[in-house]
């Protein structure tokens, strides 16, 4: 894009040179360049009609089932773009709505929105999880009476110095057997979730990795045994279900869409991984965030192609790359021969 002398109009961003790119959009190209350009993921209810006409001459919002129409007709927005963040977000924004819409089918638009959010919500089964004895999910009066029935009779509740209570075994004697030393360990595993000796004395023949493998034995055995008991105590699993799945705790799954994606200016020899073309279609209707895959999942790659189909699909001029200059030429490089 530079002859020694100028940037090419591509570089510069001049509109006529990204418009030759673009060709013709897909309806789904189309939304996500309106999303984009008006910073909402709601669009004028005709324009979604003009949109996706091509696809469907009788296409509705109104009675399409991945659409929903707010109260006053006008805007439409996906129920994939909808059911994002927590249920009771969702389910309020559509009560207001349902409260304000005076047109029945509209309204009957809005329940069944409800019962799609619902249905898209991830709930928990909470008889499914696994507890262990630091569990901040069971109380310290739960905890407690575990460790009296299944630990030790000596275990108590005690107060850190940040006034946090916390379960603490205390088996008294001036002569105790390894065992209860051990025992009175877990009381440690109980405050902070670790799993150390403490400074206490050995008997002969006895060394600090065996005692701390006996140690992690008994603890093992001790969260095994209190996952059992929470499982199976009908009260604790009435107020972890309770807990777990009410609306506020409740969240969506981000919908992505991972199928095949063709970018034009992009070498076919690159091939993008479902997850990529997801974070592609996210970025071309936000354009904006921080890309966390892990080391050698393709981030680069994914950074590049978002760009192009961007500026495809004309929701970018330019975009200014912050790196040194040889990367640049590599990265172009690559993207045009796959190399």
């Amino acid at each position: 894009h530079y002859n020694g002398t100028e940037y090419s109009a591509l570089w510069r961003g001049e509109r006529q040179s990204i418009d030759e790119l673009q060709g013709e959009l897909t309806a789904d190209q189309q939304l996500q360049k309106s999303q984009y350009l008006t910073g909402s993921l709601y669009v004028d209810r005709e324009q979604a009609k003009n949109i996706y006409k091509s696809e469907n001459p009788n296409f509705d919002p109104l009675t399409d089932d991945e659409w929903v129409v707010a109260a006053d007709g006008k805007r439409a927005i996906k129920v994939d773009d909808l059911c994002v963040g927590n249920l009771k977000s969702v389910l309020d924004t559509l009560d207001s709505e349902i409260a304000l819409a005076s047109d029945d089918d509209i309204r009957n638009n809005l329940l069944a929105a409800k019962k799609k959010a619902r249905d898209k919500a991830h709930f928990t089964d909470v008889s499914k999880l696994s507890y262990k004895l630091n569990s901040p999910l069971v109380t310290i009066g739960e905890k407690l009476e575990f460790a009296k029935q299944f630990i030790d009779a000596s275990a108590y509740v005690d107060t850190d110095a940040k006034g946090r209570s916390y379960v603490d075994i205390n088996i008294k004697g001036s002569d105790l057997s390894l065992d209860s030393k051990l025992t009175n360990r877990i009381g440690d595993y109980f405050k902070n979730g670790t799993i150390t000796l403490g400074g206490i004395s050995l008997p002969k023949g006895v060394t600090a990795e065996q005692a701390l493998a006996k140690l992690r034995e008994k603890i093992n055995a001790a969260n095994t045994q209190f996952s059992v008991w929470v499982k199976a105590n009908t009260d604790i699993q009435a107020r972890l279900e309770a807990t777990a799945n009410n609306p506020e705790n409740v969240f969506f799954k981000i919908a992505n869409d991972d199928s095949p994606l063709e970018v034009d200016g992009i070498s076919p020899e690159w091939k993008m991984h479902g997850y990529q073309n997801a974070e592609i279609r996210r970025q071309a209707r936000q354009f904006g965030g921080i890309n966390g895959f892990n080391v050698g999942l393709g981030k680069t790659a994914t950074a590049l192609v978002s760009v192009q189909h961007a500026q495809n699909i004309g929701v970018k001029n330019k975009t200014l790359f912050i790196v040194p200059s040889a990367v640049l030429s590599n990265w172009r490089k690559e993207a045009v021969t796959g190399k």
